[in-house]
């Protein structure tokens, strides 16, 4: 129950400044459609900006969120990365919710966080941790799939 609420108060907290900001979704949309196939990584790039924000929101209230609740499947990612997708989608003209760009999506924001995280141990007072360490980047850790997709 705890790590249902973790997701919740996560999500909406990397969702506010994304719901908030529609235009922002349009550049996102302009910049995704112009990237083809490395549709994935920009979406990736936008969404670390907001995974960030909201870790240190949660640091700065002191409000712990189980580190299961980011990676487990139907966790804070996926649920961002989905409904991201879905408002993408409607200003692209065309579905983005395929699992494979959703996965291509989440191994790629895993990894930028992680290497976030990993550049923030090496400054001289690091932060607690929040957020949990990078997981495989596929199911069962296979590789990432390529994407080929966006038209």
């Amino acid at each position: 129950m705890a790590v249902e609420h973790d997701i919740e108060l996560a999500k909406n907290l990397v969702l506010a400044p994304i719901l908030h900001h529609k235009e922002q979704l349009d550049r996102l949309a302009k910049s995704m459609r112009a990237a083809g196939p490395r549709a994935p990584l920009v979406l990736a790039k936008a969404l670390t900006q907001d995974f960030l924000h909201a870790k240190k929101a949660l640091i700065k209230n002191k409000l712990p969120v189980d580190p299961k609740a980011w990676i487990a499947e139907g966790g804070v990612f996926d649920q961002v990365i989905k409904e991201v997708c879905e408002l993408l989608s409607a200003k692209l003209g065309q579905s983005i919710l395929d699992g494979r760009f959703m996965v291509a999506v989440k191994g790629a924001l895993v990894k930028a966080l992680h290497a976030d995280e990993m550049a923030s141990k090496k400054s001289p007072a690091p932060a607690p941790e929040a957020m949990p360490p990078a997981a495989p980047m596929g199911p069962q850790g296979a590789p990432m799939p390529a994407f080929e997709g966006m038209q």
